[in-house]
């Protein structure tokens, strides 16, 4: 699925359950014709989904417990303090909009979603695996080691052993 053939507003990527229903419910694209076609923000809900069915957490708590805490990386999926608010940097915005082809499948995708506030403290404190991780360098590469190396880095086994040596 990549995106809504109904354009939805900006605030149903912030409500779980919203956008979550709203993908489930949302007709195949392609005819039927399997076409392997996703977008990052649509992907990251349903892998997130999948990651709430099974194991009953929410993405960014399972990646928290499981991956962030592990690696000892200072890195989030949606912020859960407005302490780290502070923290982040803001962004830049080009001064003028993506232009895609007219009917183009990318035009499509990108105009699937409306516009949005991605600086207010709803946006970044929501649960959005594919668009609002949050971390500094060192723990964006620790996490993309992990992916990279299969939990076998150096950072992994670093934190590890700090961890192992104040018990």
């Amino acid at each position: 699925m990549p995106g809504f053939q109904h354009p939805a507003p900006f605030d149903v990527l912030l409500d779980w359950e919203a956008v979550t229903a709203r993908l489930a419910a949302e007709p195949h694209w392609f005819d039927g014709e399997r076409v392997m076609c996703y977008h990052a923000m649509t992907y990251g809900f349903l892998l997130g989904e999948l990651i709430r069915r099974v194991d009953g957490r929410m993405p960014g708590r399972f990646f928290d417990e499981e991956v962030a805490v592990k690696a000892c990386a200072d890195f989030h999926i949606g912020l859960t303090s407005s302490a780290d608010h502070a923290r982040i940097a803001q962004l830049r915005h080009p001064d003028s909009p993506l232009s895609f082809p007219r009917s183009s499948i990318y035009e499509r995708v990108f105009d699937s979603v409306g516009a949005g506030d991605w600086e207010c403290w709803e946006t970044l404190s929501a649960d959005m695996p594919a668009a609002n991780g949050c971390g500094n360098g060192r723990s964006i590469a620790r996490v993309c080691a992990i992916v990279a190396m299969g939990a076998r880095s150096t950072a992994c086994a670093t934190c590890r052993k700090r961890r192992s040596e104040r018990l």
